[in-house]
């Protein structure tokens, strides 16, 4: 084994013997972590990030990888190595670390095919093998004499790590640090080199390095100096370019080497000349001074010191003085003109004009340059223009304006150094400077005052070209409606960019559907101008037809159904218009829904596409055997051609309904005269037809066919009508009630007699009275106008016998139809199959028997049953026959029972009725988000029921403690049932426990008892509202000196109140530490006044006013009896002042206290807005002499005075229910009258908040949401307007004016919105505005609430999304474009028979030379809707 030495230098001092010494080395290992940067961007995570193992001990790393489309992971290393592993977390491990060069890395590759790899922190260290020390000489040491001291350390692992510590007894002598000596992570033994003493050397420009470092070692080292790899000679002189870094290597023991930075000094020195010429805003690249140390530059400019910028521009050109020092010479004092070149600048006074025809234009244009510019001017040449150039500023003058001087006007101002180089880009330094302007004639020949519109002046003949697919080719000529000689160029452009130098265009009605043909035109003065010719391609479709989507769904009332109309290839569709017909019968009706098409008329697609339009209907059952047709027609305008419309084959309506009983024909009760049967009709209307059954336990009744049944008998009569989605029941109370129609047919006749007798007296009197005018029935004479018969001139209605004869006969034959029919007997009921029981319920598994029996039936040969499970065949000579199945496998077994007869009858069927259930195996309560609930605000509950048949039989119940909330029968989902209800929670329901179930309800069919109800688990409600006050709002307290001084402002609140109380006087404030924020203020002392208490929690707050007054003190009978005589008599002597006379009689006037337009007070001002808190002051003034003029006021005691003003004022106003009063008693009459001051304090709202209802997520297009705005404590809130704000636009206001309140409230509006994806990301907010009047603040106080982003999700919309069709040659390169707009961000997917790259499979666009012919769908997909596209791809072929 190899040893280095240590070697420790010492002097030759008097000393004991060695071994006397106690030398004691220190070794310190310092394992510390490096970090390369290798990885740095490479996506891989270690556990632990560094490593420090001891060498052969066991090691593990853990290396991880976040992302997304990742394919595995893996390690290389020479111990231990693992390929690559398709996980995200992979571990390398050694049982025992044997190598030292070891160097493991981690490597991961993604999808993309994109690999990286990184290496972790590893550290192997070993301890010494052992430490000793020698010494140069062997025997004792001589003082003075230096001798050589060697540590040995063998074996030591990383020697970078290490530090080596002498010690002279305790003390420090020496530390050495290895980590600059060695590298590498092997064991190794440590010597000690040379020692080099110097880092910067600083010489004058030609001086040499000899002796400027020393080195020290022994033995004497060896040293050599280099630079870039050059092994220096020390005796040469250095130049200014030597200035760098060396290499000083020293060899002794050891090779120590050190870079050593060598700085020549030289300078200053000036290498720039006197003038600089720089173009403007070029980087200032003045380097005039050289120098080392750097020379020190002061720049003046007229005398002033001025730093020269890094960027120079025309205010920096002038003369410069610069004084140049260092620390190696005296300062030089250097001038220096600096010339700035710059463009012309942007041209002044040049704007667009107008002129009158006939006047006369000054146009001015004006740069500024260095130097300075010339001037263009480009326009059309009408021969009445000037140009002129004076004082660096060009005019063009139009001299007698006429219509050739309307278009364009160009002026350029360029410089020397840009004539090569003329741009219209005022950015861009080209030396010039273009502007356009444009010059409109305002006056037209007919001398009103008009702008004349540029036109083209081109024609195209014909101006609007109509043309059917693949018709005749049509040409389109363009030519100008001006001279030649202001004609440049005449050529087509269009759409995909193609040029066309030629007049005419000729339309391709073959394969070009939008070929955009604009007319160009290029004119002098004018320019480029251009005319679009309105061009349309159209094409008949080829085919329409009309479906009902979504046919795995059954046609049930109320469910909603969608018809699609498609019509296939047509073009262009802007101009198809989709009709709708339907038909019921020969009848036309109304459509039944809206329909919407998918192709927008927006769109600028031209060519043939499939448009689907669709109709969603809800179906009733009225649409059944409805008739519906589409039909397409392409609307070309008034002058285009009129194809024939299509139309498609009729679609039948179809819909499928539960049975309905005709309650008509069966009411609830019926009166049936005893004796008399009666016969009950159940007639039902259903799809399918339902069949009819009764249930009743009359044993005279009669059952007949077609649902009637014969009755005789009180009592309950059910009829069951039931379909294959309900069973609906009809229950008939029959009432048995006495015949009394003999009785009243007695009556009926003896009133008939009553009245013969009495008609026959009036009519004897008649006959007796028109006797004497000779009615005569022998040729009688007949009225031309009423064929009455007239005599002598009258005309008297005279009874026609033939018309009574008819009513006799009339009459015998209705007694015949209502008599005798009735009484001659019902007619013989036919053979009928009857079930016991009529309906069998059986569990899902179970058994059942029925028995099938025959009622009046004749020539039966046998009867049997035809079941699924078995057939015992026919059974003859019976009339009753036994059904038994041991277990029902099947929902809907439907034996029947059969009868055959020996004669000519029909064999005859009936199905049992079998109601097969299952009740539900759990019930589960689906409440994502539980949690407390707002008082007040609606939430949704939903009851999820799993595996119960049939569900037209369940009922599911929700419960809240002992009441039932809601219940829900007759579904029709198959075996999963889920019913939401909407609980909007009361303070009262906190606590309250909340659950639901679910039972199979089987009564009606006999089946007992019920099977039993599944309940969902029990959920308790916490319920948080906002504090309530338990006593009265405000209240007005008298206290006394006896009495309790407790003000209470307990409220009830979740969570509980906190409470704030502020007092009449600020000298109480101190008693805030005594209560804190309890609820109950008891005090020995309360002072008059306006008492608050303010109670809050997390959902708001309320106050409540206290008012304090102080009760009179109780007076003694002696007191009350003074002041009764001091009363009387003051009342006297006012009365004897106001009353007495002149004559000294006294007058008692009637008068009354006025008030309104006949007092003679006014208030100043009369009306007043006060803030809450606020001052106010208010005059009242009398208009005639007054006695005594006062204000009453709850605020203070009553003020009077004898002047004719007197003023109210509160420095503080916070009494809301504060109502003022002037009063005056005046001489004269009306000697009373007073003025109520029109008062309105008002309070903003504490805050103003939005949120939405029953959302807490985005919101959906085409979904309805609520957004709430809450305003709390807020006064007066008649004179608030709430206001709803989208953005900056205003979409809705709320009035407050039908409230009263004048204390604060708390008050909210409700905004419904339906949003679309353009209001995505919208801003809502709400405003209040407190509109107090002119009196009021201007402008009125307003508070809004903290805006709320709506984010609004949309299911994807394709920008073309027709299916396309793409020729193509082989190789060429084709584009499939699938790009959807929707929120969230769509998710794009292709299918196809032919291989798609991975990577293509989730673009929007695939772009690729190597697509073969087929079909390729793209499917595109968010959270809302998933829709698809095709691309047919054809090949294209080449013509021989």
């Amino acid at each position: 084994m190899e040893t280095t030495e240590g070697t420790l230098f010492t002097s030759g001092q008097k000393i004991n013997p060695m071994t006397e010494w106690r030398l004691l080395l220190q070794l310190f290992m310092g394992l510390v972590l490096f970090v390369t940067g290798e990885g740095a961007s490479c996506p891989i995570e270690f556990s632990p990030s560094k490593v420090v193992v001891k060498y052969g001990d066991p090691v593990s790393v853990n290396c991880t990888s976040t992302v997304s489309n990742l394919d595995g992971l893996g390690w290389e290393a020479s111990q231990g190595g693992i390929g690559l592993t398709n996980v995200t977390s992979l571990t390398w491990t050694v049982e025992s670390l044997m190598q030292w060069n070891i160097n493991p890395f981690c490597f991961f590759s993604d999808l993309d095919g994109r690999q990286c790899q990184k290496r972790p922190e590893l550290v192997i260290y070993s301890f010494p093998e052992s430490i000793s020390i020698s010494s140069s000489s062997t025997s004792e040491m001589t003082e003075g004499n230096p001798y050589d001291l060697v540590c040995n350390i063998l074996n030591v692992a990383p020697i970078n790590k290490l530090i080596m510590t002498w010690y002279k007894e305790e003390t420090v002598i020496k530390v050495e640090d290895f980590h600059l000596h060695m590298d590498g992570n092997a064991p190794k033994n440590v010597s000690i080199g040379p020692d080099i003493e110097c880092s910067t050397i600083e010489l004058h420009e030609g001086e040499t390095l000899e002796d400027t470092c020393r080195v020290t070692g022994n033995p004497t080292p060896h040293v050599e100096w280099l630079k870039e790899g050059r092994l220096i000679n020390l005796t040469v002189p250095l130049r200014r370019n030597d200035t760098g870094m060396f290499l000083v290597k020293a060899e002794g023991r050891t090779l120590q080497e050190k870079t050593i930075q060598v700085d020549v000094l030289y300078g200053p020195e000036w290498i720039c000349p006197q003038t600089f010429t720089i173009l403007e805003n070029s980087n200032n690249n003045l380097a005039c001074s050289l120098g080392f140390p750097k020379p020190e530059e002061i720049w003046f400019k007229d005398n002033e010191q001025v730093e020269l910028p890094q960027v120079l521009t025309r205010r920096n050109a002038g003369h410069y003085q610069v004084i140049v020092s260092s620390a190696l010479s005296v300062s030089k004092t250097i001038p220096l003109d600096i010339n700035v070149l710059y463009p012309p600048s942007k041209i002044f006074e040049l704007e667009d004009a107008e002129v009158d025809v006939g006047g006369n234009l000054r146009l001015k244009c004006s740069s500024v340059s260095n130097p300075k510019p010339n001037y263009y001017w480009h326009y059309y040449q009408a021969g009445n223009l000037i140009e002129e150039t004076e004082d660096g500023v060009s005019c063009l003058i139009i001299l007698n304006a006429t219509e050739l001087n309307t278009g364009f006007y160009t002026c350029q101002a360029w410089t020397e150094q840009g004539r090569n180089r003329v741009s219209s880009s005022m950015e861009d330094f080209s030396g010039a400077r273009l502007v356009l302007f444009i010059l409109t004639l305002l006056s037209l020949s007919n001398g009103t005052k008009s702008s004349a519109e540029l036109e083209c002046p081109v024609e195209i003949s014909p101006k609007e070209v109509v043309l059917q697919y693949q018709s005749s080719w049509q040409a389109v000529q363009c030519k100008p409606k001006t001279s030649e000689e202001n004609v440049g160029e005449i050529y087509w452009m269009t759409g995909k960019g193609t040029k066309i130098v030629n007049t005419n265009w000729f339309a391709d009605t073959h394969r070009d559907w939008d070929p955009q043909p604009v007319c160009h035109g290029v004119f002098t003065g004018i320019g480029n101008c251009s005319k679009a010719l309105p061009y349309t391609l159209y094409k008949t479709p080829e085919s329409v037809s009309i479906q009902v989507m979504d046919n795995s769904r059954l046609p049930v009332e109320g469910t909603e159904v969608q018809l699609r109309c498609d019509i296939i290839s047509v073009a262009p569709a802007q101009n198809l218009a989709v009709w709708w017909t339907f038909y019921q019968g020969n009848k036309t009706i109304e459509p039944l829904g809206n329909a919407t098409c998918d192709f927008s008329p927006n769109s600028s697609n031209r060519s043939p596409v499939n448009v689907s339009c669709t109709m969603n209907i809800t179906l009733e059952r009225f649409h059944n055997g409805i008739e519906v047709r589409c039909e397409a027609e392409l609307n070309l305008g008034p002058e285009g051609p009129q194809p024939p419309n299509m139309t498609s084959s009729a679609l039948n309506i179809l819909v499928l309904y539960e049975p309905k009983i005709n309650t008509t024909k069966l009411p609830e009760t019926v009166l049936v005269f005893r004796d008399s049967p009666e016969e009950l009709v159940c007639e039902a209307d259903g799809n399918p037809r339902p069949t009819i059954h009764w249930e009743y336990t009359s044993k005279t009744a009669i059952l007949k066919s077609e649902g009637k049944l014969v009755v005789d008998d009180a009592g309950f009569y059910k009829c069951n009508a039931t379909n294959e989605f309900k069973t609906v029941i009809q229950e008939v109370k029959v009432i048995l009630i006495e015949d009394y129609l003999p009785l009243i047919a007695g009556f009926v006749a003896l009133t008939v007699v009553i009245i013969s007798i009495v008609f026959l007296f009036i009519y004897s009197i008649y006959y007796k009275n028109t006797r004497m005018r000779r009615y005569s029935f022998k040729n009688p004479k007949f009225s031309s106008q009423n064929g009455n018969v007239a005599n002598n001139g009258w005309d008297t209605q005279l009874p026609c016998i033939s018309s009574f004869k008819e009513t006799v006969l009339q009459t015998t034959m209705w007694f015949f139809i209502f008599i005798l029919i009735p009484l001659s007997g019902n007619p013989v009921s036919a053979c009928e199959i009857k079930f016991s029981p009529p309906v069998v319920v059986v569990k899902f598994g179970g058994s059942l028997s029925a028995t099938c029996s025959l009622s009046s039936c004749t020539n039966v040969v046998g009867m049997g049953w035809e079941t699924t499970y078995s057939a015992g065949g026919m059974q003859s000579n019976v009339s009753s026959i036994q059904l038994n199945i041991t277990e029902v496998k099947d929902w809907h077994p439907q034996p029947q029972c059969y009868v055959t007869f020996s004669d000519d009858q029909d064999q005859q069927l009936r199905k049992l009725p079998i109601i097969v259930y299952k009740t539900p195996t759990h019930v589960l309560f689906n409440q994502i988000h539980w949690g407390p609930m707002v008082e007040g605000q609606p939430y949704d509950l939903q009851c999820d029921v799993f595996n119960v048949i049939p569900t037209a039989y369940l009922s599911v119940r929700w419960h809240k403690g002992n009441e039932i909330l809601s219940e829900e029968y007759n579904f029709s989902s198959y075996s999963n049932v889920t019913w939401a209800t909407r609980l909007t929670p009361h303070r009262d329901d906190d606590g309250s426990e909340i659950w639901c179930d679910a039972i199979v309800r089987l009564l009606p069919t006999g089946l007992e008892p019920q099977p039993p109800a599944v309940q969902s688990e029990r959920r308790k409600l916490t319920v948080k509202y906002p504090p309530t006050f338990a006593e009265p709002e405000n209240e007005t307290l008298e206290v006394t000196s006896d009495t309790n001084k407790t003000l209470n402002c307990k409220a009830a609140g979740n969570p509980s109140p906190s409470y704030v109380w502020r007092f009449a006087h600020s000298s109480q404030e101190k008693m805030l530490n005594q209560i804190g924020n309890g609820s109950v203020l008891d005090q020995e002392v309360l002072l008059s006044g306006i008492y608050s208490c303010t109670a809050s929690n997390d959902l708001g707050q309320t106050t409540k006013y206290i008012t304090v007054t102080e009760a009179k003190g109780d007076r003694t009978t002696f007191a009350a009896i003074l002041g009764g005589f001091l009363c009387l008599g003051v009342a006297l002597f006012i009365a004897g002042f106001v009353f007495a006379q002149p004559n000294g009689k006294f007058s008692f006037p009637k008068g009354h206290c006025v008030s309104g337009e006949g007092c003679s007070l006014v208030l100043k001002p009369s009306r007043v807005v006060v803030g809450f808190g606020e001052s106010v002051s208010v005059v009242c003034e009398a208009t005639r002499p007054v006695r005594v003029l006062g204000w009453e006021s709850a605020l203070s005691a009553p003020q009077t005075h004898e002047d004719r003003s007197v003023q109210w004022k509160v420095d503080s106003l916070i009494d809301w229910i504060e109502e003022p009063i002037c009063y005056g008693v005046f001489f004269t009459a009306p000697r009373q009258c007073e003025e109520k001051l029109n008062l309105v304090l008002y309070k903003t709202p504490d805050s103003v908040s939005i949120r939405p209802v029953n959302n807490t997520g985005p919101m959906v297009e085409g979904k309805e949401y609520q957004l709430l705005c809450e305003v709390q404590n807020i006064a007066p809130v008649q004179f608030l307007t709430l206001r709803w704000y989208r953005g900056q636009t205003e979409v809705y206001k709320h009035s407050f004016s039908d409230l009263t309140s004048s204390s604060p409230v708390q008050v909210s509006s409700t905004l419904v919105i339906t949003p679309t994806k353009a209001e995505n990301d919208a801003e809502y907010k709400c405003v209040a505005e407190l509109e107090l009047g002119p009196e009021g603040p201007q402008p009125p106080p307003a508070v809004a609430s903290e805006p709320l982003t709506a984010s609004v999700y949309c299911s994807p919309t394709f920008f073309n999304p027709e299916t396309e069709v793409l020729e193509v040659t082989h190789g060429e390169e084709i584009t499939l474009n699938c790009t959807a707009a929707g929120n969230p961000a769509p998710v794009y997917s292709w299918q196809s028979s032919h291989l798609i790259q991975e990577k293509m499979k989730e673009e929007a666009v695939i772009i690729s030379s190597s697509l073969l012919p087929g079909t390729y769908t793209c499917t595109v997909s968010n959270m809302l809707e998933k829709k698809s596209k095709q691309f047919i791809v054809k090949a294209k072929i080449k013509a021989v």
